[in-house]
């Protein structure tokens, strides 16, 4: 999928109701935002570290499944994602198990550019891809990189959640900034990390 050429269509019918719907969010820039002040106190952002180690993975998605569930049970069905490697798109996949539970729940990915994948693994652009596909809303805030455009993306979510959902384990980075944004505004953040153990020092 060559989404720096999708972007420049500025916008994409979807193939199955649902999916790949909005592109480019700055088509309709007004429409957009007021829906998304809308539905804010519904949406919750996600940010977290690109690196999970295999020995944290199986109860981070405990964690982080739990936590899901409890979201919804407490109103939320609105999660935006930043289609980042690691824990964007481990948090993007457990959020559409979450809506094969529940229909009404909408995963919508916001991405900073359409080039994000330049760099990637090909086994990672796939699942990015299936992800993508299944995603009720894709958003390409940029054809290309730039710098400063992933702090454009973690912002525009940030300013239309509610809730920051996080795994956040070091003190420097784009999550940290992220977090301390969304502390600024004063919005609640759970971090999954704090119910997750360290493993042993000497594991990678």
């Amino acid at each position: 999928m060559n989404l720096a050429a999708m972007s420049s269509r500025r916008w994409r019918k979807a193939p199955t109701p649902g999916r790949l719907q909005e592109m480019l969010w700055s088509r309709r820039p007004a429409e957009t935002d007021a829906r998304d002040q809308a539905r804010r106190s519904m949406t919750v952002c996600f940010t977290g570290h690109r690196r999970i180690s295999r020995e944290e993975a199986p109860k981070l998605i405990q964690e982080l499944d739990q936590t899901l569930e409890t979201l919804y049970s407490q109103g939320f069905r609105y999660f935006m994602n930043g289609g980042a490697l690691g824990f964007d798109l481990l948090a993007a996949q457990r959020t559409l198990m979450l809506r094969q539970r529940h229909a009404d729940v909408r995963l919508i990915m916001v991405l900073p550019c359409g080039d994000q994948t330049l760099r990637w693994r090909k086994s990672d652009c796939e699942r990015y891809e299936a992800i993508l596909y299944d995603a009720d809303e894709t958003r390409v805030l940029s054809p290309s990189y730039y710098e400063g455009c992933m702090l454009v993306r973690n912002r525009h979510m940030v300013d239309r959640s509610s809730l920051c959902l996080c795994y956040l384990t070091k003190p420097k980075g784009g999550t940290v900034s992220t977090v301390a944004y969304a502390m600024r505004q004063h919005m609640p953040v759970i971090n999954l990390a704090m119910g997750i153990k360290a493993p042993p020092k000497g594991v990678k």
